[in-house]
């Protein structure tokens, strides 16, 4: 039970109530109420409002828990309505807020929302700022406007945010002073006892900062003085690549080189202090400067020099970055529902033994553009000899483009084209010292897309990761049905005129080591594709047993190579989805199922399934493909249906499948998979004549089922498995198995089926 708060991020809370606290008071508990955290006592009921400006903390509830012995609450700072560590909030939508030339003040108040409104925007940050915002939230606009600009903002106990520079919303004058030993009060300092733990880290220290904004332009910044040399006496030179390409503006990219450059270029100091008394004495904020002086922990400032109780110390100035302390007994804790009405919580408190708590103070605070040292930006080597290098690179000269064709062992036509260029110099004709890899980039000149495979025979593929035999298809085969019977399938079968390959089964996360699931399907003599969630809402779990038992129960059932669909459609709103907040905890998870899953059954195919397009912004761009580049997987499969937008013709169709360059599209996922070496599938696939997207769906659309199994046998070299998603339900009635309800794209199935089967 504790509250921490930190500077321009979410802070969080807990307050465990007694198991006796009355039934009616729990019950009128509700999420996005708010609890009040007041020193002394005070009655809520009375004093109403007044608690907000008394309070310590204010927090949103976000979560109730009933144990055995305790009730517990819990939830995030009010920074929260900003927009939290996942990207949700009230957003900014389209049209979204376009930025000219404006004012810190005017840019602050320009994406504000009616969640957090404007409490006192203060002058002092100077220059102007042009940059679109839309679909980000309002802590994301905020964050970049601060981190681009130079100012700072916090949320205030009334819920209204607070914007400027530093030293109007902080104390930058210290009135502490941490060290190790000597706590006591002098005229105006407080020195605060405890453990301190002292820690330098040269690991995000950089000399050079390079972002890479719109149309590959840029800023650079580069550190004054270095102080430190590498093994032969070189002055130390550290780039650092920041990639933000689809999120800055030309104009401001040398802005936010330079808040890049000032986070890293100076020796990180991070302290953290366990202190006993602090808490109470609230003489700090989050966001104050404090002095530290820790001279055996290398944390002084002989440049400075602070009397305290008759002893000459040389503190250093550092800015408290968070604090964390217990919610003791002498506190009030109050909680106010959504129509302003509170009640007082603080007879049921089951309070936190006194003393402790933490503080966590560094040189500098952490920008958003710098969170997580290593997740943006790359680090290479060079740097134009670590004080600034203004050359630029020139463009390259390009040689001979040689096409060729050939035919390999499996019978298909297959091209390459060699290029070969010069290596360039800058444009002054010096050498380039800064970059060590070049990139190229590439797009067909034709816009034509997907020619249809022509008229003959089809060769299928040879042997590989999956041999479809039962269907004799160029790709295995399968379908999907809600059923728990092997009716449906048979039919389907029935319906192509031959065998299938496998059977899509879609357990709920607590059935996924149990077998009523694919028992009736056991010895059949086909396969299963296992569509399953990655988590049960937790994803901080290791789920590696549950996922060796899961495999190992297939293989003892008889099957030695299995699909395994893993978070399904990761990138829309699942209770399992990925999402900016949590992606590379994702990608971890499905890394230890795969290996889990791999270990148990040699065979199995790991299967990673994406929505067709950008999943509706709940995963940016960057993100998601981080997720297919950190994952482990055989093949990708997005799913893809005759839905926004249905295709009736070939315009629409080379619309809708893109490019390789054009983020999300079907030919954009192939081009992921050929660059990797890896296979191509679809996890789901159908028509769509039902409810869900009425006015957006094809229907009865044979054109949908020629077209797209048409290209799937273009590239029918790296296409292993596609399961048709057979639902009759009336939300979306993809039923091709029931002859009454897509007798169209039902005939023109079996043609295709027919044609390309060997």
């Amino acid at each position: 039970m504790a509250v921490q708060s930190v500077i321009r991020k979410l802070g969080q809370w807990s307050v465990q109530l007694r198991a006796d606290a009355p039934t009616g008071l729990i019950a009128g508990l509700s999420p996005f109420g708010h609890i009040a955290i007041v020193p002394g006592r005070m009655d809520p009921t009375e004093r109403g409002s007044e608690l907000l400006d008394a309070a310590r903390f204010v927090g949103r509830l976000d979560s109730l828990t009933a144990g055995t012995d305790s009730f517990t609450l819990a939830g995030p700072g009010l920074e929260a309505w900003l927009g939290d560590d996942e990207g949700k909030g009230q957003d900014i939508e389209y049209p979204g807020v376009t930025l000219t030339s404006a004012t810190f003040a005017t840019a602050v108040n320009a994406v504000l929302k009616s969640s957090v409104p404007a409490g006192t925007i203060y002058t002092g940050v100077p220059g102007t700022i042009s940059h679109p915002f839309v679909y980000v939230t309002p802590r994301t606009a905020l964050d970049y406007i601060c981190d681009t600009m130079g100012g700072e903002w916090r949320v205030t106990n009334q819920g209204r945010l607070d914007a400027g520079p530093a030293a109007s919303l902080f104390r930058m004058t210290p009135t502490c002073v941490i060290v190790r030993k000597g706590a006591g009060y002098d005229v105006t300092l407080k020195a605060l006892p405890g453990t301190v733990e002292s820690t330098w880290d040269a690991k995000p220290y950089t000399t050079r900062v390079v972002l890479v904004a719109a149309a590959l332009a840029g800023g650079t910044a580069d550190a004054v003085t270095v102080p430190y040399k590498d093994l032969h006496g070189n002055t130390v030179q550290v780039t650092r690549v920041i990639d933000e390409q689809d999120d800055t503006l030309i104009a401001n990219a040398p802005a936010r080189a330079q808040v890049a450059l000032a986070q890293t270029s100076v020796l990180a100091h991070t302290i953290r202090l366990s202190a006993d008394d602090f808490d109470l004495a609230g003489d700090f904020a989050c966001g104050d400067m404090v002095w530290v002086y820790d001279p055996e922990g290398g944390v002084y400032d002989t440049g400075n020099q602070v009397d305290f109780r008759g002893t000459m110390l040389q503190p250093k100035a550092l800015r408290v970055l968070s604090l964390t302390w217990p919610v003791e007994d002498g506190y009030t804790v109050a909680y106010r529902d959504g129509n302003g009405a509170w009640t007082d919580l603080t007879p049921w408190v089951q309070w936190e033994d006194a003393g402790g708590g933490e503080i966590e103070v560094a040189d500098l605070t952490s920008s958003a553009l710098l969170a997580g040292f290593g997740s943006i930006g790359t680090q290479v080597s060079g740097g134009g000899g670590g004080m600034g290098d203004a050359a630029i690179p020139g463009a390259p000269v390009f040689g001979e483009f040689t096409t060729s064709s050939y035919q390999p062992a499996d019978g298909l036509s297959m091209a390459s084209v060699r290029l070969t260029w010069a290596t360039p110099l800058n444009t002054d004709g010096s050498t380039i010292v800064d970059g060590d890899h070049y990139e190229v980039r590439y797009r067909p000149v034709s816009t034509s897309v997907n020619p249809l495979v022509p008229a003959g025979p089809v060769v299928p593929i040879g042997p590989g990761p999956y041999v479809a035999t039962r269907s004799r298809l160029p790709w295995a085969l399968g379908m999907f049905d809600n059923g728990l019977t092997t009716a449906k399938f048979d039919a389907f079968q029935s319906m192509t005129g031959g065998l299938i390959d496998f059977v899509d089964q879609h357990p709920a996360w607590g059935d996924i080591t149990g077998s009523w699931w694919w028992s009736p399907h056991q010895g059949r003599g086909y396969d299963v594709m296992v569509s399953v969630p990655m988590y049960d809402g937790s994803i901080s779990t290791n789920n590696a047993g549950m996922w060796t038992t899961a495999a190992q129960n297939m293989v003892t059932a008889g099957w030695t190579r299995t699909f395994w669909r893993l978070g399904v459609e990761f990138n829309l709103a699942n209770s399992w989805q990925a999402n900016d907040g949590n992606y590379t905890t994702w990608i971890t998870r499905f890394n230890e199922a795969a290996a889990a899953i791999k270990a148990a059954q040699p065979g199995a195919r790991i299967v990673l399934c994406p929505n067709e397009g950008n999943g509706a912004g709940l995963l940016s761009q960057g993100n998601t493909i981080a997720v297919v580049n950190g994952c482990n997987w055989d093949i990708l499969a997005p799913d893809y249906y005759d839905q926004w937008e249905p295709i009736y013709n070939s315009g629409q169709a080379a619309a809708r499948f893109g490019s390789a360059s054009t983020f999300g599209t079907m030919n954009y996922w192939l081009g992921v998979v050929r660059t990797k070496g890896r296979r191509f599938g679809l996890g789901e696939w159908g028509v769509s004549s039902g409810s869900q997207w009425a006015g957006h769906c094809g229907g009865d659309n044979p054109y949908y089922i020629n077209y797209l199994m048409d290209w799937l046998a273009t590239n029918r070299d790296v296409v292993e498995m596609v399961a048709y998603f057979e639902e009759p339900d009336p939300y979306l009635r993809s039923d091709i198995t029931t002859t009454a309800i897509n007798p169209n794209a039902r005939a023109a199935f079996q043609a295709k089926v027919t044609a390309y089967r060997a």
